[in-house]
């Protein structure tokens, strides 16, 4: 399976007359199998996951000019990016936990709540990647 995006500007009607798809690519060159979560408010950063050797699988960044690039870390899966496309949101397994990563440096384990289970998801970010919209395992008290 090959993933796209599509690229459409609605603020100006003579671009969104000139929109069009862009293969993605994949991590793995002998895979087919990638899924886009996330994308940055000009279309031009892009995240998701690849799956790797041993169908393990893997958050992306993609970008037009660099392509997709791992976040190093299997068993991840990128689910947001920041508007201006600087910051990654998403979830490292084992444990299940929300990450933010900035690529081209480490990405951060977020940690998770207490009580209930361990279980913690980043799913979006803000403009600048300063805020982060996540969910936890834990239980709710009054």
């Amino acid at each position: 399976m090959s993933i796209v995006i599509f690229v459409l500007s609605l603020a100006d009607t003579a671009k969104a007359q000139s929109a069009y798809l862009i293969g993605l690519g994949h991590l793995d060159p002998n895979s087919n199998v990638s899924h886009a979560f996330g994308v940055s408010a000009d279309g031009s950063v892009v995240t998701g996951w690849s799956t790797r050797p041993n169908f393990q699988y893997e958050a992306f960044q993609w970008t037009r000019e660099g392509g997709m690039i791992g976040m190093n870390h299997r068993t991840s899966e990128g689910a947001g990016v920041s508007g201006d496309g600087r910051v990654i949101v998403g979830q490292v397994t084992p444990p299940t936990e929300a990450f933010f990563w900035i690529p081209g440096s480490e990405y951060f384990r977020m940690g998770d709540l207490p009580g209930g289970s361990f279980n913690s998801k980043a799913r979006a970010a803000s403009e600048t990647g300063a805020g982060v919209s996540s969910s936890t395992g834990a239980e709710a008290t009054p």
